[in-house]
Order: C-alpha cells, then structure tokens, then sequence
C-alpha cells in the first residue's frame, strides 16, 4: 500500500497539511479519506477535490458528498474519488465558511525531499490528524498470445497477456480473471483469481487445451489488485479489451449439421448404408461427418466438399439433386459432392463452428430437412430457405 500521509497542524488562523510521499503530489487510482480518524471543529463537514493546478483549476476530481462531521467529531466513513493515471494533482479541501471556497480552497507549493504543503485557512482547530490513501489500479493488460484477430490458433497453446503492473503496481498482490465465449455466446468465466506465472518477458501465462477446430474465440482479462487494507471491497480491477482470435481447421474434425428447429441433427439411418433422415435429437456417433474440402486448407464459403459418415459412407443427393438423399456410398464422384455455403453466423468468409450454412448439390438442389426436422432429407429445393439451413457444429 502506498500512503500519503498527510498531518492537519493548527497555528492561529493557519493550517497547513503535508503530504510526504515517494513521487509529490503524484496520485493512483482510487483516492480514499478515512474521515474517523479526524475531529475539528466547526461546520458540518468538509470536500475534497484534486486539480492538476495548484490554484483549485484546471483537471478536477471532486467529491460529491461532505465528510460529515458534527461537534467535534467524524463519524467513520469512507469516500472516493478515482484519477487516472500518470498524472500530478493538488489536494484541496474546504466546508461550510470554514474552509474556504470551492474556487479557492487553498494555495499549494512543492518543497524539497518529496513533498508537497498546502495551506488551508480554518476557524477552528484541528485534534487529530486524518489519511488520504493512494491505491494503484493495474494498467489494462494486452493480448501477447494469440494477438487480437490471429487467424488459426493451435487448438492448445499458452495463453498469454501483459500483466498491467509496472514498478509502482510491482509491491501489491494483483491476481487475474480470464473471460471467454464463443461468436454470439455470452462471458463464460474460465479461470478466477488465477496468479501471473510469467514466462521470461514478464508476460502472464494460462495453458489451454481442447478448443474446437475453426471456432471464433473472444476473451478478456481483468487485472485486480489488492491493496491489502479496507475498504470493503478488497480489489482494484481493470479490465482489458475484448480480443478475439480463431482456430486452426483440422481436416480430421467432426461435425454434426443440426436443423433449424433446434431440434434435430442429421443422421444416417443405419448408421450408414441407408437413407439421410432429420430425426435424431442428439449428436452422437450417427450424427458425427467428416467434410472433406476438395479445395484444402479452411473451409470457406463455396468450397466443394464430400461429405462422409463413419470414414466409411458418402453423402449422396441422388440423380445430383431433385431426388432423395442417402448416405450409402464407398467412394464419392459427382453426385457425393456438395458446395457448402456459408448463410449467417460469425464475420467473414471462413465456416466455423455456429455458422448457418446450406448444401447445395452437383445441379444446384438445396439439400433439406423436410419441415425443418424430425423427419425425412431430400434435395428438392433450388434455393436455401428455413428448412435446407444447418448449424454447423464442431465436436
């Protein structure tokens, strides 16, 4: 804990107020003044503001409450004002006729050795002296590793980030929170109070394993510190920007299509060797292909593809689409082949796990979940409507 230690000493109708401090009149973060330490006399409570000039203008951070106090005494309390950082500021405080005014409080100059006196005017004395505490925040940490908008991230990797601390931040415990979701899905927290275990650049380090292939991935990191003393709440917190990265495809990944009834997934009758149907209500081995891109590397909208079961049985649109659709074939030629496309989902070209997308046969049919799921797959239809979109999903 830093502490800025400053002392009220009454000498006739002059007070002054001296705040010894490493770095004058440098504040952090949060700004709390313990009023139950105090007592003086006179009105009902005092205000504080910090200015970057030591006339009370300029940048100005005020309070918004009296430090009430009644007769002589301070009732304990605590209040805040917070600053940003990297910045010099100049205290004032004033009350009710007795500290002056809100436009000139005081008048403040540096000494030498580190500190600051201001001088204030009271019309009465002061008993006991009262502390303002300074309490760091963490700088906002970045993204190190994967960088924000990395394309095809390791499905495991180290995960790593600035720590926010510098040399004034080095003294106090800072701990992290790591949030993470999916395109469209809402914070998940994956690690909580977790320590910095820096590698050799200083950067904060948190091993992940077993993220889907060709997934949009978003996380973000609060820092918090903890200054040891009260208040209650016992954190400093930061947080950093959102960052979002996406993993690499693996051609060996698989994948379930479910209907847009959210209801069913597609699944080969048989487990292969018979019909296409829409009737299974979870993904298993039956609900489990592999697309295979004709083209290599990430599946983009308007790939070709085949689209395989079991590492055994082919998709087939029969007669190349206006027919049924099977999955009973060894090996894949025209009829087993499909263009996939992308219809809505995470930003960009590339098909990833969530997306909506269509399959559309060798002569331009729309392979579909006849009333959206639950029963039968043809591939009649020559556009892509409700019933023939598929949620792509990476197991």
């Amino acid at each position: 804990m830093k502490k800025l230690w400053i002392s009220l000493v009454y000498a006739g109708l002059l007070l002054f107020l001296v705040a010894a401090t490493a770095s004058a009149t440098t504040m952090y973060g949060a700004v709390w003044i313990n009023t139950s330490a105090g007592t003086y006399a006179g009105g009902s409570g005092m205000s504080v503001k910090l200015c970057t000039n030591s006339n009370g203008t300029g940048t100005c951070y005020q309070t918004t409450t009296y430090y009430n106090c009644y007769g002589l005494t301070c009732y304990p309390g605590w209040y805040q004002l917070t600053v940003p950082d990297g910045n010099s500021w100049y205290f004032f405080a004033w009350g009710s006729g007795d500290w002056g005014s809100s436009s000139s409080p005081s008048q403040v100059r540096s000494e030498g050795g580190g500190a600051t006196v201001t001088y204030l005017y009271l019309s009465g004395p002061v008993y006991s002296p009262f502390d303002i505490y300074t309490y760091p925040s963490p700088h906002a940490p970045t993204a190190v590793y994967p960088t924000n908008g990395q394309h095809n991230a390791p499905l495991n990797f180290t995960l790593k980030w600035t720590s926010g601390v510098d040399g004034y931040r080095s003294s106090y415990p800072v701990t992290y929170d790591i949030y993470a979701h999916g395109f469209g899905a809402s914070d998940i927290l994956e690690a909580s109070n977790i320590s910095c275990n820096a590698d050799s650049s200083g950067n904060c380090t948190l091993p992940i394993t077993g993220l889907k292939s060709s997934s949009d991935y978003y996380w973000h990191v609060v820092a918090k510190l903890n200054p040891g003393v009260f208040p209650s709440n016992p954190y400093y917190t930061t947080s950093s920007s959102e960052f979002e990265f996406t993993s690499l495809t693996d051609p060996n990944a698989l994948v379930s299509f479910g209907t847009n009834d959210w209801a069913h997934y597609l699944t080969g009758s048989g487990c292969g060797g018979g019909a296409l149907l829409a009737t299974a209500i979870s993904q298993g081995g039956c609900e489990s292909f592999k697309v295979i891109d004709l083209n290599g590397g990430d599946l983009n909208s308007g790939d070709t593809v085949n689209v395989q079961l079991g590492n055994y049985w082919y998709v087939v649109a029969e007669s190349g689409g206006n027919d049924t659709v099977n999955v009973n074939r060894t090996s894949a030629a025209q009829w087993e082949t499909f263009t996939i496309v992308k219809l809505s989902g995470a930003p960009g070209n590339r098909i990833l796990n969530g997306d909506r997308v269509a399959l559309r046969t060798y002569y331009s049919y729309y392979v579909s979940a006849v009333n959206g799921g639950g029963t039968s797959v043809n591939a009649y239809p020559t556009s892509a409507g409700w019933a023939e979109t598929f949620i792509y999903s990476v197991h």
